[in-house]
């Protein structure tokens, strides 16, 4: 059993580089030692802005019980006297803060074959009103079968809430860029792929809704500890580097 343990931030505005700067020195210390905690910090671009949320996973209760919180690796970092000051630090920075655990809910997704991530996310978080909870998992399962059988590339990951509210599910789809979003939206992909009743699962999963809202966040590569965070940074050098490459070449050329 996947679990995801998700720290959601709300950073003053006038802290935010001193916050972010924080979140660096961790994440190079924790790179340096070779920590084995490991995490992917998300800034959200579109939607509540000002929010960061540090994601990690972990395969049991045993193990998250074992590494420990935020604050027992900071501790463990940078000692408890440094520990103490960074973490007040932290705290100036933050108007409010919020902590919940997630499962992995493979049954209603359509997860993506590759490993690791992407830098952009379009993540959509549900409430279902009490007693509503089968009609919204239906929904978000039969959106993923229609994006398949209309051979739609797009994916996602359901995730439910399991330590916060347990009314609460999370989805989300990695993007290759925002273009991705012109796309058919779900009420219409269930319509082309399932019809009359298509239509009947879309608005039955709303009414058992109680509120849902949809934000895009971007990964932070400098702020996380993870492989596929490191990867994808590793990605976006290379691009850097044949853009530099294309732009002197073009320069060369007038």
């Amino acid at each position: 059993m996947s679990l995801i343990t998700i720290l959601s931030t709300l950073v003053r505005p006038e802290k935010s580089r001193i916050y972010e700067t924080l979140l660096q020195r961790i994440a190079d210390e924790a790179r340096q030692k070779k920590d084995k905690l490991e995490w992917s910090t998300h800034q959200v671009t579109m939607g509540a802005t000002g929010t960061f949320r540090v994601v990690s996973e972990a395969e049991s209760w045993a193990e998250l019980g074992e590494r420990g919180n935020a604050q027992r690796l900071i501790q463990r970092l940078f000692g408890d006297k440094e520990a103490g000051r960074i973490i007040d630090q932290i705290r100036e920075c933050v108007l409010q803060s919020h902590s919940a655990v997630c499962r992995a809910r493979p049954d209603i997704s359509l997860p993506t074959d590759e490993e690791g991530g992407a830098a952009q996310e379009s993540v959509t978080l549900f409430r279902a009103r009490p007693g509503g909870q089968p009609a919204v998992e239906e929904l978000i399962r039969k959106v993923g079968q229609a994006l398949e059988m209309l051979g739609d590339e797009r994916r996602f990951t359901a995730f439910q809430t399991v330590i916060g509210n347990l009314r609460d599910y999370t989805t989300v789809m990695p993007l290759t860029g925002l273009g991705q979003l012109d796309a058919r939206q779900p009420a219409q992909i269930l319509v082309d792929a399932f019809g009359a009743e298509g239509a009947l699962i879309y608005r039955n999963g709303m009414e058992a809704i109680e509120h849902v809202e949809r934000e895009m966040s971007a990964v932070r590569v400098e702020l996380s500890h993870a492989p596929w965070v490191e990867s994808l940074g590793e990605e976006r050098r290379k691009a850097a580097a044949r853009g530099g490459k294309r732009a002197a070449a073009a320069g060369r050329s007038s």
